[in-house]
């Protein structure tokens, strides 16, 4: 006997409706809005929007500037007003909306790294907080092909299981979806985290050789995040079996929700930081031509 159909979810009947308001929506847009618009709305980017705001450095509290900023970058809006042509100290043009700053500016550098050590620390206490995680430890340098000369390489994480004493050493990597290298692959497939899974594709070709023989054996996972917060496939599938068993999907969601926060909070940080050093290209001409230093632009 034939099972009785399951009734239509709400989500399901609304699921069209969606579809065809994006339809509608995504021709006007640049290339640029449709990278973002693909970035937001992947697994996991919105989970910042749903945190109750905790103080401490640890906490999700985002101060009024921070909150606004971000709230900005997720609707489109450029974060500051200006009408002049900008430029970032590191000589690149900068768009309204500061994607320079999301992506390959090297003046972020410091604050990308900082980004990366807060997400790794988030990820290494969901692991000790796990019961089926032991000998969790960070950047740790493990010696590969000795024989053959070759240097050691350094994971960012080590974990073992429980039960096992399986290791699985990761790595973590926030990939800019704005980055010109990836913004026309995004746009063009929307539904697909292409930065993140070419990112992960990467790490994997990286690092996964370099573990050497164990029994059990080693096993190698990307931990890559894109820049607006989606997560990528193979990282999602790593947390959901790491962290989402055994009626401990509390943890996963927290931990998701923590570092969704990490990286708008630094995004936020990385637009107002990036407008606040730029000069206006106006400015700056005027200023040549009179002899004098290239003024900072000034933002309402």
């Amino acid at each position: 006997m034939l099972a009785a159909p399951r009734p239509p979810t709400q989500r399901d009947l609304a699921r069209g409706v969606h579809r065809a308001a994006l339809a509608r929506l995504t021709p006007p847009l640049s290339v640029l809005d449709r990278g973002r618009l693909a970035g937001v709305r992947g697994h996991g980017a919105g989970a910042w929007l749903a945190a109750l705001p905790t103080a401490g450095i640890a906490g999700t509290r985002l101060s009024v500037p921070l909150m606004r900023a971000a709230a900005r970058l997720w609707l489109g809006v450029p974060p500051v007003a200006t009408h002049a042509r900008l430029r970032c100290v590191c000589g690149a043009d900068v768009d309204p909306h500061g994607a320079h700053f999301l992506g390959d500016c090297p003046e972020r550098a410091p604050g990308r790294t900082r980004r990366h050590s807060r997400i790794l620390y988030l990820v290494r206490d969901a692991l000790v907080a796990s019961p089926e995680w032991t000998d969790v430890v960070l950047e740790r340098a493990v010696d590969t092909d000795a024989d053959a000369g070759a240097h050691g390489v350094r994971f960012d994480v080590r974990a073992a299981r429980v039960g096992s004493g399986a290791q699985t050493w990761g790595d973590v990597s926030v990939a800019a979806t704005p980055s010109p290298k990836f913004l026309a692959r995004v746009a063009a497939e929307p539904s697909v985290a292409a930065s993140a899974v070419r990112r992960e594709a990467k790490k994997v070709a990286k690092y996964g050789h370099r573990l050497p023989p164990a029994d059990p054996p080693w096993a190698f996972t990307p931990l890559v995040w894109e820049s607006h917060g989606r997560v990528g496939p193979a990282t999602a599938d790593f947390l959901r079996t790491a962290l989402g068993g055994g009626g401990r999907r509390t943890a996963l969601d927290a931990l998701r929700l923590n570092i969704s926060v990490t990286i708008w909070r630094y995004n936020a940080r990385f637009v107002l930081e990036g407008f606040s050093s730029c000069i206006s290209v106006e400015e700056r001409n005027s200023s040549a031509a009179d002899g004098g230093p290239p003024k900072q632009a000034t933002f309402s």
